[in-house]
């Protein structure tokens, strides 16, 4: 946050306390409008950063999603469960290696499923 956001922060409290303690309609009209500008001023200050920080990583595509990410919010996922069993026709798997086998199998033959499923269009009569 620039120097001059931070000063405008403060001025901002103190409308906010000087419109809590006297709440007159000027008080808080005052507080309201500053409040508004203020806000305006942090999103353009926020965008701008954000679009100089995004043209300098913007060959790096790890950097950039991690920029996204922070951009929005988004905390890390840190509840990664491990898969140690499957169940498979009513079959139990444990070995890492056959599960990884089943996995692959399901997806290397759901295209084909899939086709197989659909009806063929009707022929022209």
């Amino acid at each position: 946050m620039s120097r001059g956001l931070l000063i405008s922060r403060n001025e901002k409290l103190r409308l906010f306390s000087l419109s809590k303690s006297n709440p007159t309609p000027y008080n808080t009209l005052t507080y309201k409008t500053y409040r508004n500008i203020f806000n305006s001023a942090i999103r353009t200050a926020k965008k701008l950063h954000y679009e100089k920080l995004f043209c300098k990583a913007k060959f790096n595509l790890k950097q950039t999603w991690t920029l996204f990410n922070k951009a929005i919010n988004k905390k890390p996922q840190k509840n990664e469960q491990n898969i140690t069993s499957l169940k498979l026709n009513d079959l139990i798997i444990t070995d890492t290696k056959l599960m990884a086998e089943a996995f692959n199998n399901f997806y290397l033959s759901i295209a084909t499923d899939i086709v197989e499923s659909i009806n063929p269009p009707p022929s022209p009569s």
